[in-house]
Parts: C-alpha cells; sequence; structure tokens
C-alpha cells in the first residue's frame, strides 16, 4: 500500500522564508505619486531614513537632467540640472536665491546647502540624512521645493507630492 503522507524536507519552510527576508530590500512598502504621476517620473527607491520618507538626492538630479556633486566637508550639494528632465527649476523662485543664503550664513545658521542650477536653498532640517556619501532626499523638503507638503494617501500606500507651478522652485515641464 502506498504511503499517503507527502514527503517532506526538513526545513523547507524555514529556507522559504529565509530566502524570501533576504530578498526584500531595506525600502518602505509604500510608494510614491506626483498628483496622479507616475513614481519613476523621480525614483522608484523610497526610502524610510530616521522615520523620515527619502528618496535618492541623485534620482533627483536624474529627473532635473542632470548632475549631483557632493561636497560634504564644504555641506553643499549641488545638483546641476540639463534639459531632458521631467522637472524643472524656476529660477525666479524666492527660495532660490543666494541672498537668503547669505543672511542665515551671517546669522550663524550653519545647514546644508542645496545648490539647484544658479539658486540656493539652505536648510537645517534633514541635516543627519543630507550629508551622506550618498545623500537622500526627504520627501517633506523635495514637496516644499514642489510648493506643498508630502502626504501619505493610506487607501493606496503611496506618497502624494504636489506638482509645482511657476512660483515654485521645481515643477513638472
Amino acid at each position: 500500500m502506498p504511503d499517503r503522507i507527502p514527503a517532506r524536507r526538513p526545513h523547507s519552510g524555514w529556507l522559504a522564508i529565509a530566502a524570501a527576508i533576504l530578498a526584500v530590500p531595506v525600502v518602505s512598502s509604500a510608494g510614491i505619486i506626483i498628483e496622479d504621476k507616475p513614481v519613476s517620473l523621480i525614483s522608484r527607491n523610497l526610502v524610510m531614513e530616521q522615520g523620515v520618507p527619502c528618496i535618492p538626492l541623485a534620482d533627483l538630479a536624474r529627473a532635473l537632467g542632470g548632475t549631483l556633486q557632493v561636497d560634504l566637508p564644504g555641506r553643499r550639494l549641488t545638483i546641476t540640472p540639463g534639459q531632458g528632465g521631467v522637472l524643472k527649476i524656476n529660477p525666479g523662485s524666492p527660495v532660490l536665491t543666494r541672498s537668503n543664503v547669505a543672511a542665515g550664513q551671517a546669522a550663524g545658521r550653519t545647514g546644508v546647502m542645496l545648490r539647484l542650477g544658479g539658486g540656493d536653498v539652505m536648510t537645517e532640517d534633514f541635516e543627519r540624512i543630507l550629508l551622506r556619501p550618498s545623500p537622500l532626499m526627504p520627501l517633506p523638503l523635495l514637496a516644499k521645493l514642489l510648493g506643498g507638503t508630502a502626504r501619505l494617501d493610506p487607501s493606496k500606500n503611496m506618497w502624494v507630492l504636489p506638482h509645482g507651478g511657476p512660483g515654485d522652485p521645481l515643477a513638472f515641464r
């Protein structure tokens, strides 16, 4: 009479669980949308860092069609935009001015300077996230540059960012 109990390999369930855990990247399960635009426009890499949702700053540089330079000792992050990105910089924005940065430095503020094209944004927030060899862009800061706030839409499990407009530092083309 044949054996009716299926043969099991020892620890096969544990091996599958261990393999699944090792294959999961260290990213949040939530995606990013920009008011119904697909996530791939800016980044597919959402990382939770110190409880703050972030994307790699290099991904933002690519979305601007440009490159990123990191000067950690000088506390300066520079994105040189290009023509082919899905985002554009609005150089006339009051946030992107060198006078604001100079005034902050004269007042003794020490922060991180993010240079976007010809304009500068100085921030003391998120310093530990921004100042690293592979810096991250916190979604709250990116949303501020896009003229609004980042919010989590629990029904879609997605972070929603504003689209930016002519008076905002960044906007979609």
